[in-house]
This record gives structure tokens, sequence and C-alpha cells, in this order.
């Protein structure tokens, strides 16, 4: 497949999961602020976490097909912010889960 293509396919992804992850902000801050609900706020939280951690593996197939350099920044981009997410989780942080 084309570079073009499957830089597109990729900015559709991420597009699509930054959709998802607003969805799960969403619904965290509901359960905790109209429900005072602690748990369904968590869960959201770590959803939100996971779909983060798994961006990388989920856009790997389109990767291939693109230039070098800017699979490199983009894995690295993806990298950090997974290594973000995993940190929260491990800290089963709150905090750094929002």
């Amino acid at each position: 497949m084309g570079g073009d293509t499957d830089f597109i396919k990729i900015i559709d992804y991420l597009k699509e999961a930054a959709a998802s992850v607003r969805e799960l902000e969403a619904e965290a801050e509901d359960a905790l602020l109209n429900k005072d609900d602690v748990d369904i706020y968590r869960s959201k939280l770590e959803q939100k976490a996971m779909l983060i951690i798994d961006l990388e593996s989920e856009i790997e197939d389109s990767m291939t097909g693109l230039d070098p350099t800017l699979s490199r920044r983009i894995r690295g981009g993806l990298s950090r912010f997974a290594l973000s997410a995993e940190r929260g989780l491990g800290l089963g942080s709150l905090f750094y889960l929002s």
C-alpha cells in the first residue's frame, strides 16, 4: 500500500481513538460528578489508558508503507504516550490516569 494511503489510515485511526478517549473521559466525569461512583470513574480511566497503550500496535500494519523517519517519529510519540498511560495503571493513580 502507498505511503500516502497508509498515512491517511493512521490519521483516521488516531482521530477515532481520540474521539473514544474523549467519550471515556466524559463517561468518567459523569460517573464521578453526577453519580458519585468512583468505581465506574476508575474503570473508564483504565479503559482510556488501555486504549492509549494499544495505539501503536493498532496502526502497525499501516506503518510499514511510511517513510522510515516519519514512522520513527510516530512510533516514538505513541511510545511516550503509552508509557505515561502504563505508569498511571501501574501506580493505580486516578490523578495520573485522568
